[in-house]
């Protein structure tokens, strides 16, 4: 796998993402890497597929990493997909498009009514999550931390790659983070 720069993502270390992203027993290993771009072939060549992802959810800028997490969840969508997780869907890449609080809220709200297993309420839950207060309008602010966009994000990715045929699962896993580094080399 070649290791083309990935100029859009975080310059931040790896052991400055690690903690956040989730990698369990695996991340003192992981956070001694110098560079996140060559952690991130590194995961893929290893074909460990989740690790690579929530590194790639992490080091991306919030707007890509919901649009990314909103794109794999639609690739996913079911035929009989429920409307309320395509509501979802169309929240979170409202709040790309048009960033802004009332796009933000909109997302939470039909986060909060879509199936909470659906990539799509995960990809909004992530515009949700990317900053600003996350209690209720009016009540004291309380900031969203800053790690649980990257996080829904990835378990956006995460929920799509596992959505359908579980014998494609590493397939799609492949695909999903072939889109991701595409929009981080954009």
């Amino acid at each position: 796998m070649t290791s083309a720069r990935l100029p859009r993502l975080s310059t931040r270390l790896p052991a400055e993402i690690c903690p956040a992203a989730g990698f369990g027993e695996a991340a003192p290993a992981l956070a001694a890497a110098s560079d996140a771009t060559q952690l991130l072939y590194d995961l893929m060549a290893r074909k460990e597929w989740p690790a690579a992802v929530s590194l790639l959810a992490h080091t991306l800028p919030k707007p890509d990493a919901v649009w990314w997490a909103s794109e794999c969840a639609r690739i996913s969508l079911q035929d009989d997909e429920p409307a309320v997780n395509i509501a979802a869907l169309g929240a979170a890449q409202g709040w790309v498009t048009s960033p802004g609080e009332p796009s933000r809220r909109a997302a939470e709200q039909a986060a909060a009514k879509a199936d909470s297993s659906s990539p799509c309420a995960m990809a909004a839950y992530a515009a949700f999550f990317s900053g600003g207060s996350i209690v209720p309008a009016g009540a004291p602010e309380l900031p969203a931390p800053e790690h649980l966009c990257g996080t829904m994000a990835a378990t956006a990715v995460m929920l799509a790659a596992a959505a359908s045929d579980p014998g494609q699962v590493e397939a799609r896993y492949q695909t999903f983070l072939d889109g991701g580094i595409q929009l981080a080399r954009e």
